[in-house]
């Protein structure tokens, strides 16, 4: 039997579901009644980066190493991002590759660099850019844009939104789309294949971008803009739709077909916990006593000596007047003025000497500075560790909403609740959750510096009214549908999560499940006949040579990956 992986990044039943019973998706109602589905747990937090990776792996976390797009640099408070290079374990291609399976891989995330596979592998969005090694075999790239043209890794649907180019970005999603799949279908009918996993992000991108214009529910919805763009999210899962269709109709009848997504997603409100100015306010975070100027906030000052460094002082509209493309070419221009630019945003205002724990601040996770891990750290191992954390999630639980007295973060978990396995040390002490359609984590040095400061109001509870944020929010309840043969009709698959990929496309393929896997074979999914004939067997795994050996982005890489991640909301 052969597999074919549909990844829609971000997708949903919460919108999947009422569009197919409005006969808005023909082709997953077919999907959903001639095969098994069910919701897709990702693991936590919900963020796409750590997901792919357990995918990729059929491991958690706290195996394969990945938690984010990007990682502390050990003994300093600086962050780096990551790629594929640092991620553990055997990838599932690796593992069909041994076996002597063709494969195909397309634009997943946390696939760069690529692996040498027995087959072809195009990487995903953590590319630094298609004038990279971006490609297995490098001359693959070249054979696309001799014959389909320029790939485009992104569509960079925020830069446009930024500008006020809301009809344009939507244009340009949909190209990327097409274009995607007009490589998808060449690789498909040009290349012999056993697995092949393609992914299409921009169910996630879209949802970013316009679920206010969508949702009556979101504070900044307002109906004529919801008249121009309420349809934009439902337009690309037609056209995901429309591509399922594609691939019911041309696979093979020994090919089974699995539509999957690395998380959910949902509405999140303007409302913003500032995590480290909470800290702060609780006595665990000290910042530096600095006072910009007034009516200059400190993530001004920075883009105002950026803009100098950059263009000599010239206007910001020039800045914005140019095309994208050469944007791009002048921040490589200048990486040394990038090149520290999160760790400074991070860190640079917080005084280590005396702060016990601190934030990433845009994302969920919260450090204890614990000595002998941590450069200038305070807090001892032991017994004082646990009273910080404790006292962190007693204080973040009981953090109730000004206006509703409902309570804000739902749960704060500590790391060993989630994760396990070797590389366990690299995760951030705490994670939090956030309730329903509540608060999300946002940097604080986007705000007026009066806010920023220790001496702030008690209030910390802010709300961002800003038009250009993502108004949706990662939610860990994805999507997986499975159809072909052996498939049960019509089944309902419950408790399944995104580690369960792995192993359960490998038993499809008739291949043994490598024992090091966290992720079960999804039994419930085939009909019994099928598990009778063919029982579930397992290999003990040999540590390989890595597929892909350490890289660390150059500067200039390193840029371009962040331009890209902030052009996706993931940076604010």
């Amino acid at each position: 039997m052969r597999a074919y992986v549909l990844g829609l990044d971000g997708a949903t039943f919460d919108l999947i579901a009422p569009w197919v019973s409005r006969g808005e998706l023909p082709n997953m109602k077919r999907l959903m009644d001639e095969g098994s589905h069910g919701s897709l747990m990702s693991p936590l937090p919900a963020h796409s980066a750590p997901s792919w990776s357990s995918f990729i792996t059929g491991k958690n976390p706290g195996k394969h190493g990945i938690f984010d797009f990007s990682e502390h640099v050990d003994g300093s408070y600086e962050v780096k991002f990551v790629n594929a290079s640092r991620r553990q374990g055997m990838s599932i291609w690796a593992t069909a590759s041994r076996y002597d399976k063709k494969v195909a891989v397309v634009n997943v995330p946390m696939t760069f660099p690529p692996e040498k596979v027995n087959g072809i592998m195009i990487s995903g969005m953590d590319a630094p850019g298609i004038d990279s090694n971006f490609t297995y075999p490098a001359t693959l790239s070249d054979e696309l844009k001799r014959i389909i043209g320029d790939y485009s890794l992104e569509a960079g649907l925020w830069s446009y939104i930024n500008k006020g180019e809301i009809n344009l970005a939507i244009e340009k999603q949909h190209e990327t789309i097409d274009k995607r799949f007009e490589v998808i279908k060449y690789l498909m009918n040009n290349y012999p294949w056993d697995l092949f996993v393609s992914v299409f992000t921009a169910t996630d991108r879209v949802q970013h971008a316009f679920w206010k214009y969508m949702d009556p529910r979101h504070p900044s919805y307002k109906l004529e803009e919801a008249k121009k763009y309420g349809d934009a999210i439902l337009d690309v899962y037609r056209k995901m739709d429309h591509i399922v269709g594609y691939l019911l109709d041309h696979l093979s009848e020994d090919t089974v077909l699995f539509i999957m997504s690395d998380h959910g997603a949902g509405l999140c409100s303007n409302k913003t916990l500032y995590l480290n100015n909470w800290l702060c306010r609780e006595g665990l975070l000290e910042y530096k006593d600095f006072r910009p100027q007034q009516g200059s906030g400190n993530s001004q000052r920075l883009k105002r000596l950026l803009y100098t460094k950059l263009l000599g002082g010239l206007p910001r509209d020039f800045w914005k007047a140019l095309p994208r493309e050469t944007r791009d070419q002048v921040r490589r221009r200048f990486p040394v003025v990038f090149n520290k630019m999160a760790s400074q945003f991070f860190f640079s205002r917080i005084n280590m000497d005396e702060t016990k724990a601190y934030a990433e601040e845009s994302k969920n996770f919260i450090w204890v500075n614990l000595k002998g891990r941590e450069p200038r750290g305070t807090v001892r191992p032991g017994r004082e560790y646990e009273e910080v954390r404790e006292r962190i999630i007693h204080g973040l639980i009981g953090e109730k909403d000004p206006g509703s007295g409902e309570q804000v973060v739902e749960n704060v978990f500590r790391r060993e609740d989630i994760y396990h396995g070797d590389s366990f040390e690299k995760a951030p002490d705490l994670i939090v959750t956030f309730k329903d359609l509540g608060y999300v984590p946002r940097p604080s040095y986007t705000v007026a510096p009066d806010v920023v400061l220790k001496t702030i109001p008690r209030l910390e509870l802010e709300k961002s009214e800003s038009n250009t944020r993502a108004n949706a929010r990662h939610l860990p309840n994805g999507i997986l549908l499975m159809r072909g043969k052996g498939i049960r009709p019509g089944r309902k698959i419950d408790g399944a999560k995104i580690m369960d990929l792995a192993p359960t496309i490998l038993y499809t393929m008739g291949l043994p499940v490598p024992t090091d896997m966290d992720g079960k074979v999804l039994e419930s999914a085939y009909q019994e006949s099928v598990l009778l004939e063919k029982p579930i067997s397992h290999d003990s795994v040999e540590r390989p040579e890595p597929a892909v050996q350490d890289m660390v982005y150059s500067p200039e890489e390193e840029e371009a990956i962040r331009q890209r991640l902030g052009d996706l909301g993931y940076l604010e």
